[in-house]
């Protein structure tokens, strides 16, 4: 990676190719010189908050997208005014335009020009010598979402204490005779929103399998079996039976990976907005090679409800699009099997999927899709 004391950025709606190089320590200038046109102004703004937060100043500088001979003009009064300065130019953002403008005065002085590839997570040098680096894994959740315009209101709690790990992969490993009283239990627990408990029906209360999954909740200390009243020990407990486990056990797995060092960040039940007020949950993100991963986990039936499983996939994709910019990756966990069509739609917007018995493969699928392996 060229090091240098001043950084020259082309700005443009993808933030993250100028902010990478300036997230290691190793590597980043004292200033940034920002190259704005009037329609980037905003990103222009945002991006220099992401700045100040690493410790880096930056100064902005008007230029027209389109007009090389005015390019060309701003960018030799950026190097007298840097006269004597280590200087580098990132030549990433930007229109083609602006970037041939800019690269051209820099390699006719002889200074260093550079270019990340998001793809391969790495920055190029344009300039001799002709080489390439590999970025560090510095991207955090939060980072990544600021970027494209999104601000974390909240986040849920880690819930994973040895009881809680053992009730999730239990109730994974155990999928064929948990499925279907997951569902009954799920019901309850809906129905149990405001007041914390609520009444078994007289069927259920005969029903070994249904009884035998209260007791695993039971165990871990989630709800209470009085007679035939479900009492949940608090809301927490009654989200995390409603379906919030299924999350946690995505969570944990990631935390796994990230305690190893190979995963940078993980986050669980986030809820962001926008600068439109705009809100949206992410029921499990990550970050793995300067890229934002989102996962929405489901332990409800899709099957039978087309409307329902294509919502499910075009909120996912939306969301990856949105917050993970054109190389974030998505991925639908499902508890219950899916439908051929709901499995297509997944595909033909490049979000993988875990569903039924395959979930019982996560933990060890997991690595591989944050390689870049489309799952299926």
């Amino acid at each position: 990676m060229i090091t240098a004391d001043v950084h020259v950025c082309l700005v443009s709606e993808q933030l993250l190719p100028n902010l990478l190089p300036v997230l290691d320590p190793e590597s980043r200038p004292e200033k940034v010189v920002l190259l704005v046109t009037p329609r980037m102004a905003s990103e222009a703004e945002r991006l220099s908050l992401l700045l100040r937060e690493v410790g880096c100043r930056s100064v902005m500088k008007e230029i027209r997208a389109y007009r090389i001979e005015d390019i060309r003009e701003v960018v030799l009064k950026v190097l007298a005014e840097f006269s004597g300065r280590k200087i580098t130019l990132n030549a990433t953002g930007g229109t083609k335009i602006m970037s041939l403008g800019a690269a051209g005065v820099f390699l006719e002085f002889n200074l260093p020009v550079f270019y990340i590839d998001s793809e391969n997570d790495s920055s190029i040098s344009l300039s001799s010598p002709h080489n390439s680096s590999i970025l560090r894994d510095l991207l955090k959740v939060e980072t990544c979402l600021k970027c494209y315009g999104y601000e974390i209101i909240s986040s849920g709690d880690a819930l994973l204490q040895l009881f809680n790990r053992n009730l999730y992969q239990a109730l994974v490993d155990g999928m064929e005779r948990w499925e279907k009283p997951l569902g009954s239990l799920n019901y309850y627990a809906g129905r149990a929103e405001k007041s914390l408990w609520t009444h078994i029906d007289s069927p259920k209360m005969a029903n070994h399998d249904f009884l035998a999954l209260v007791e695993l909740f039971n165990q871990a200390g989630h709800l209470d079996c009085v007679g035939n009243r479900l009492i949940f020990k608090d809301e927490e407990s009654r989200r995390l039976v409603q379906g919030g486990w299924l999350e946690q056990y995505v969570y944990s797995l990631l935390e796994d990976l990230r305690r190893t060092k190979k995963v940078k960040d993980v986050a669980v039940g986030v809820v962001v907005k926008n600068k439109r007020g705009t809100k949206n949950e992410i029921d499990v993100a990550c970050t793995y090679a300067n890229r934002l991963h989102v996962v929405e986990c489901k332990t409800a039936q899709l099957r039978g409800d087309g409307k329902k499983g294509d919502d499910v996939v075009y909120k996912l994709d939306n969301l990856r699009d949105l917050m993970g910019g054109s190389y974030g990756r998505a991925l639908l966990v499902s508890y219950h099997h899916l439908r051929v069509e709901d499995i297509k739609r997944c595909q033909d917007n490049n979000v993988s999927v875990v569903y039924g018995r395959k979930l019982q493969q996560l933990k060890s699928n997991l690595p591989l899709w944050l390689e870049g392996r489309f799952l299926v």
